[in-house]
């Protein structure tokens, strides 16, 4: 039921949210970084629309943080594949070689060096000869635009073609909320659909669909206070949630849970991992490493109560500190496994 100005305003005591624009100012510069934590990859994106209030006061953080560095890309490894990038992006292991303009910003590739969890795939590199558009300038709600990409991609498993296409939306404003009283009135939320298939001979073909939810805020920062990503990988879902803030770490006992053994460790080839489970509850599993990406989704169902045992196969892991990371009904448990 529509209701007139003057009843909105008595029923909602805050001020209309004007819709706020981005533009060329959040164009990463060599030098910038930003630091980001991982949250419960089960908190969701929320809604989308016109004055919103995203709610996220409830999120739990996982422990696990890392930066996001802007440098010049002749500072990194693979300066070569990418002439044309003024500005890389590096996440961990992983760059993405970029080109802002003052109108938009385009990706000419990105590598990422998968060695530490799929050794047989190692360095993968991805050049696109038709760059992928990732924003244009301004962009307010409602705005959108798609871009088709393609290139080339090779790995240790071989050489193949890379394309897809990438719808970028602005699908909602408002204000966010965050734990530790943190709330920004003046966001945007930035919905992008990137989808697209590769064919490696080792690998065959591989599609994939990428589900982005970035929210930003520029009067506080250039870069997203939080990213909410959902992947499909030829039919495996995963998701990974990250705040520009420290989100608290869960430190509720998981009373589902007692008698937990993982063993051996150090390990070198297997580990096992055992519980009691008092009730029936839903168990999520997972195998991470230091900076909380996912390596293997051991068990992500509801399990019956009583005993329940996995062995989880670490031969290709390299040597370091990884995690097995048990959530039950929303609470999170880490258990550290070093691998020799």
């Amino acid at each position: 039921m529509k209701k007139s100005l003057l009843t909105l305003l008595a029923a909602i005591p805050v001020a209309i949210i004007a819709q706020p624009t981005l533009d060329a100012s959040i164009n990463p510069v060599i030098g910038d970084s930003y630091t980001v934590y991982q949250v419960d990859s089960n908190a969701l994106e929320g809604a989308q629309g016109a004055n919103v209030i995203w709610d996220f006061t409830n999120w739990v953080g996982y422990g696990f943080s890392h930066n996001i560095d802007f440098m010049d890309p002749a500072n990194t490894p693979y300066a070569s594949g990418y002439p044309n990038s003024t500005v890389a992006l590096k996440d961990s292991s992983s760059y993405q070689f970029l080109i802002p303009y003052s109108t938009d910003i385009q990706s000419e590739g990105m590598t990422i060096d998968m060695t530490s969890v799929q050794p047989l795939i190692g360095v993968v590199n991805i050049s696109l000869t038709d760059y992928m558009q990732l924003m244009s300038y301004p962009f307010t709600y409602n705005s959108t635009f798609n871009d088709a990409y393609s290139g080339n991609i090779n790995s240790g498993a071989g050489t193949g073609t890379y394309s897809g296409n990438i719808v970028v939306t602005g699908d909602g404003y408002g204000t966010l909320m965050l734990p530790n009283g943190n709330t920004f009135t003046n966001v945007l939320r930035v919905y992008t659909y990137d989808q697209g298939t590769t064919n490696i001979p080792l690998l065959g073909t591989i599609t994939y669909q990428r589900h982005i939810y970035d929210f930003y805020d520029t009067t506080v920062s250039k870069h997203p206070i939080v990213s909410v990503v959902h992947t499909d990988l030829n039919g495996t879902l995963m998701s990974w949630v990250y705040s520009s803030y420290p989100i608290p770490v869960g430190v509720k006992e998981i009373d589902e849970l007692k008698n937990i053994n993982l063993y051996p460790v150090p390990a070198s080839n297997q580990t096992t991992l055992s519980f009691d489970l008092k009730t029936n509850s839903i168990v999520n599993i997972r195998l991470i490493d230091n900076l909380g990406r996912e390596i293997e989704q051991i068990e992500n169902t509801k399990l019956s109560a009583g005993t329940h045992q996995y062995k989880v196969d670490v031969s290709s892991l390299s040597s370091g500190i990884y995690f097995i990371q048990m959530v039950v009904e929303g609470k999170v448990l880490n258990k550290k496994l070093i691998i020799e």
